[in-house]
């Protein structure tokens, strides 16, 4: 029973970091503040690289970081490449979110639902990963029960 209530610790641990680290993702994300100007973009390339201090590994997937075209509140045609790199990039073509400063507009990213499906699909994978662990830790006492009768 304590492996049981110390994995129910255990999991609610990782979910409670997984949930924290998102939050001060979407804070950073709105780093440019309540000033940001949010319209739209077009994707015009891709560059791709790895996110990795000690270059580039082997296995190590390539990640696409779109370069977007957007037009700012005076008109100026901006241009820039996101910081963030996606294993499933939007394509050359496609219109995207953008947020950025009116006072810098190379100051930009892309605005909108990126990075919350990573976090979604961990909170699903630790839920499932919990109840397997309650499950083999249940049908385990069981089994110890009934061979030390």
């Amino acid at each position: 029973m304590l492996r049981l209530g110390l994995t129910a610790v255990f999991v609610l641990g990782c979910l409670a970091y997984i949930v924290t680290r998102s939050q001060q993702g979407r804070a950073s994300r709105d780093a440019l503040g309540q000033q940001a100007v949010r319209t739209t973009g077009t994707v015009v390339s891709r560059h791709t690289g790895v996110v990795d201090l000690r270059g580039p590994q082997t296995g190590q997937p390539q990640l696409d970081f779109p370069v977007v075209r957007f037009e700012d509140a005076s008109g100026q045609q901006v241009t820039f490449r996101s910081t963030t790199g996606w294993t499933r990039a939007p394509k050359v073509g496609r219109t995207v979110k953008v947020a950025y400063d009116p006072a810098d507009p190379q100051n930009a990213r892309l605005d909108g639902n990126q990075g919350r499906s990573f976090h979604i699909a961990a909170i699903i994978a630790l839920v499932f990963l919990a109840i397997v662990i309650v499950i083999g830790l249940i049908v385990a006492a069981f089994v110890y029960r009934a061979v030390h009768r």
